[in-house]
């Protein structure tokens, strides 16, 4: 499980360096544009241990955040296609992709059934 965790955050870091890099080529960050991409999984975490959705066994624990590296994956990416748009037109969406790893872990943690191990 240990190991599971430090490969996503591995890969996401990866992945996130090279979004982040080019994006800040287009526009200013600031901290949370570093930070969003590790908060579905923190949030996966909150939700398992307050009992919320099914009982998350270990294959639950894969299965799921998987999903939601992959997510965390895209998403910086999605932010260098979104910085394109003119922002005349588009100031929210980067707002509102950045909780897109948060609002995904709740959703797979609510619909996703007990797996056996």
């Amino acid at each position: 499980m240990i190991v599971f965790l430090l490969f996503a955050s591995i890969f996401i870091a990866i992945s996130s360096f090279f979004a982040m890099h080019l994006l800040k080529r287009r526009r200013a960050l600031i901290w949370w544009d570093y930070f969003f991409p590790y908060t579905g999984i923190i949030v996966w975490f909150f939700l398992v241990m307050f009992n919320v959705g099914k009982t998350a066994t270990l294959s639950n624990f894969v299965i799921e955040n998987f999903w939601i590296t992959m997510i965390s994956i895209i998403i910086p990416w999605m932010l260098f296609g979104i910085s394109f748009i003119p922002k005349a037109t588009a100031p929210i969406f980067p707002r509102i992709v950045t909780f897109l790893p948060m609002t995904f872990s709740i959703i797979i943690r609510l619909t996703i059934d007990t797996l056996s191990e």
